[in-house]
């Protein structure tokens, strides 16, 4: 999922959580999460207004300087030492490979261009890091004494350097936490630790510390490692002992509590639920520090038997790992990769939008002017029912769009951009008219209200009329959402700008459309886009 956002920020550039919230169609508490991961990566930059920035790594082409040396596949020099090479173990004919392969990359730059190219590889390859004095001293002994030249000194020893890759995972996570281990400290536990789950080990693989640290240092820059070990994983020792003593379902209530005034009320609605229903049956009497990523695996594993959508599992290990982390900022847990396609549209015939409007109008006459207002204005379902009669402009024949519904009350919309006004068609407004004298009138002057002219409930609405409806039209599958689609589609088949067809369904930006309906998009519209 990680892969998939960081693939539409890049093609977007600019955007917001709720942009990548439409296109990958993900809640968006789980995706700022993601996003702030992406952020210390530096993968993406934050600004003050809540939008972010995609970090685009450039690789410089760096220009080949011609300077006279000795080729690395002269034969005089490649037979030079190659029966020990052949004479040596498979780990240390690896590192010759490797110092061959380097050498052959830069043959041919010195100084700037050298280094200019060894930063290049170094970004783009933390695991195969050279310096320029690792290639300096690779060029001086190859040139002395061939292929033996790269046979490190330690030869013998090169096979202990392959150890368990557990032992540096277990080093990593007690050198970056909040105590502030040592290099030897960090590395000692991390030995006993693996020592506890493989009682077998054999003490001859063991690795140095320098050699984990160095390890360490190709992942994380001394900035990032002081700033997790100083403020990031800062833990006061009220916290630490929580962490040892706290049941899971203790620190979700205190999670829920904190989250409350922060967070959207439909978001806080689907945590509670997740918490009652899921996840603390599973965990609740669990101390925090029981609790480690390979429990978390068997719990998505038993949903996923259960047969509960990728896409849930993935919410509720997002907020697993968020209640943890109130105490242990080290916890993570993996979420289950979502292959489905996203934009995957349900745009209609002519026939078929001519079929629905029509057998609205005659099966379903007081339901006709809500489904007309969907397919000509791209409003979504919660903003319909929150539309009242002041918002249209007869005049100007526009609609204002600011506020939506949100259990059965009117929430106003918070962004410029979902604050719009909608442009509609004099036969919409014509209808509209009509429906104004039929509509029932109530204190909200609502435009859609129900029966008794309070707030109509959008679930009831998808029950009662919109789902018979499309059974009535014989339309396979076809959401409400759709509706808007369709009507960004129409607005796409008449050749409109993308930055019109964007300020109409208030998108943030106008790559965000470009992106949700790509397939729509004529090619060199989307080439005239990434011009712009």
């Amino acid at each position: 999922m990680k892969q998939k956002i960081l693939k539409l920020a890049k093609r977007l550039n600019k955007f917001n959580v709720d942009d990548i919230a439409i296109l990958a169609e993900i809640e968006s508490n789980e995706i700022e999460y993601i996003l702030q991961d992406m952020v210390l990566e530096n993968n993406l930059k934050a600004d003050n207004n809540g939008n972010y920035l995609y970090l685009e790594k450039v690789i410089s082409k760096v220009p080949f300087v011609k300077k006279e040396s000795r080729q690395i596949n002269e034969p005089d020099v490649l037979y030079k030492g190659i029966q020990d090479y052949l004479n040596a173990s498979y780990t240390t004919r690896k590192r010759v490979d490797r110092g061959l392969k380097i050498m052959e990359m830069t043959n041919g730059l010195a100084g700037q261009a050298l280094k200019d190219f060894l930063n290049s590889w170094n970004k783009d390859n933390p695991d195969e890091s050279f310096s320029l004095k690792n290639v300096q001293t690779l060029r001086r002994n190859f040139n002395k004494e061939g292929i033996k030249g790269l046979i490190p000194k330690n030869a013998s020893r090169l096979d202990i350097l392959e150890y368990p890759e557990e032992i540096f995972l277990f080093f990593k996570d007690f050198y970056m936490s909040h105590k502030k281990y040592s290099v030897q400290k960090a590395y000692e536990l991390a030995i006993e630790n693996y020592k506890q789950t493989h009682p077998d080990f054999d003490e001859l693989v063991l690795p140095k510390s320098n050699g984990l640290y160095k390890r360490l240092r190709r992942f994380y820059t001394k900035e990032e490692i002081n700033y997790q070990r100083n403020n990031f994983l800062q833990m006061d020792k009220m916290r630490q002992a929580k962490y040892f003593t706290l049941a899971f379902s203790q620190a979700a209530d205190e999670y829920v509590k904190i989250s409350g005034a922060n967070c959207r009320t439909s978001t806080l609605k689907y945590y509670k639920a997740y918490l009652s229903k899921h996840i603390n049956p599973h965990f609740g009497k669990m101390i925090l520090s029981e609790i480690t990523e390979q429990k978390v695996d068997k719990y998505k594993n038993s949903k996923l038997k259960e047969g509960m959508a990728i896409k849930t599992i993935n919410n509720h290990v997002s907020l697993i790992v968020k209640i943890i982390s109130q105490y242990n900022n080290l916890f993570k847990a993996k979420k289950i990769e979502n292959y489905r396609d996203n934009n995957c549209l349900n745009i209609l015939t002519d026939a078929e939008i001519k079929k629905l409007l029509s057998t609205a109008k005659l099966f379903f006459p007081d339901f006709y002017p809500l489904v007309l207002t969907a397919l000509n204005t791209g409003i979504t379902r919660s903003e319909i029912f929150a539309l009242s009669w002041d918002d249209i402009n007869w005049k100007n024949k526009t609609i204002s769009v600011n506020k939506s519904i949100f259990e059965a009350k009117i929430v106003n919309h918070k962004t410029n951009q979902t604050r719009r006004t909608v442009n509609v068609s004099p036969e919409l407004l014509k209808e509209l008219e009509k429906w104004f004298v039929m509509c029932p009138k109530g204190r909200e002057n609502l435009v859609f209200p129900n029966s008794q002219s309070n707030i109509n409930d959008p679930d009831n609405m998808m029950k009662r009329r919109f789902l018979p409806l499309v059974k009535k039209a014989g339309i396979e599958k076809l959401k409400f959402v759709d509706l808007r689609d369709n009507y960004a589609a129409l607005l796409i088949r008449q050749n409109l700008p993308l930055i019109y067809i964007q300020e109409q369904l208030g998108h943030s930006s106008v790559q965000v459309t470009a992106e949700r309906y790509k397939k729509l998009i004529p090619d060199v519209k989307i080439n005239t886009l990434e011009i712009l």
